[in-house]
């Protein structure tokens, strides 16, 4: 396990929390009783409400959202770490992601780098943490609005790296991936299903809980992310609703059948969440702030629930 420290870091390095979460106000915020209309040069296509839009950039987003995702079997070409040494990093960051009070899109962008960075450059395990640092501090500069100083990152890695590492590592990222940090996760995709599903705070946390769990496992890299956002709310759905079939709006481009795969992968990984060594995401979730979800995710009865359908 990492070591890390947090007793001393600066306030100002620590994000605010103050104001209230707003879920599925996801990528575009337009208010719904006004009408918009694209430009001529779009070739003068109305588009009546706010909801039209959303459509239109979630199709988008569907069509682009492989463009950035790395090789499922990438972790076959790397000599000195595996798949178990990713998990234990991606849980490490995830208590980095918590205690600092990053955005939650900043972790899932952390994971993404990552993983493409591995694809294409050889790591040894000694800089496997520094990758993940650097793969924080590069989604940092991305996502928030207050970036962490290299010393406080040098600081939680119980000064593991010097500043000339940091930098030198986070270079050479930004290098071999081309700057490329505009991705689409799956956290894109549960922010506008939870709105189509109108889900409640507690329902929300709930799947953003499942949606990080896939986050350490290495096997769901080989899911589309909106694959894996459709199957966290759809086990949350049926969950709330203890019965029903799963069917739901056009907006949520799946069949049960299409996502099967997926969606049983995520019952069992969250059943052996419950006893796994790795537990940051499950005491993460266990907090009053994200309303103490993972105390209520499904047990094995669920799963034989799904498995009949």
């Amino acid at each position: 396990m990492y070591e890390e420290n947090f007793e001393n870091l600066p306030a100002k390095s620590r994000r605010s929390l103050s104001g209230t979460r707003r879920f599925g106000t996801d990528l575009t915020k337009l208010a719904t009783n006004k009408r918009y209309t694209v430009s001529k040069s779009l070739k003068k296509v109305h588009l009546s409400t706010s909801e039209d839009f959303f459509t239109e950039i979630y199709k988008i987003l569907h069509n682009t959202e492989v463009n950035h995702l790395p090789s499922p079997d990438y972790m076959q070409v790397q000599i000195d770490i595996n798949a178990n040494m990713r998990a234990i990093l991606i849980d490490w960051l995830v208590t980095i992601q918590s205690k600092m009070r990053f955005n939650p899109e900043t972790l899932f962008l952390t994971v993404n780098i990552i993983d493409r960075y591995l694809e294409k450059a050889q790591v040894s395990r000694k800089e496997l943490q520094l990758v993940g640092i650097c793969a924080m501090f590069i989604a940092c500069k991305y996502e928030e609005s207050v970036v962490p100083e290299i010393k406080d990152l040098i600081y939680i890695t119980a000064d593991a790296y010097s500043k000339e590492q940091v930098i030198d590592m986070e270079f050479n990222m930004v290098m071999v991936l081309n700057f490329n940090f505009t991705i689409v996760t799956s956290l894109k995709f549960l922010e506008r299903y939870a709105n189509i599903l109108s889900f409640g705070t507690q329902e929300y946390y709930l799947a953003r809980y499942f949606l990080e769990l896939t986050l350490v496992e290495y096997a769901f890299i080989k899911y589309k992310p909106s694959a894996i956002a459709a199957s966290a709310v759809f086990l949350v759905d049926r969950y709330r609703r203890k019965c029903g079939s799963f069917t739901y709006p056009a907006d949520i481009p799946y069949y049960y059948s299409e996502i099967r795969d997926c969606m049983m992968d995520l019952v069992y990984l969250i059943n052996k969440a419950q006893n796994m060594s790795l537990q940051g995401i499950k005491n993460k979730y266990m907090t009053e702030s994200c309303m103490e979800v993972s105390k209520l995710a499904p047990n094995c009865c669920f799963l034989a629930e799904v498995e009949s359908l």
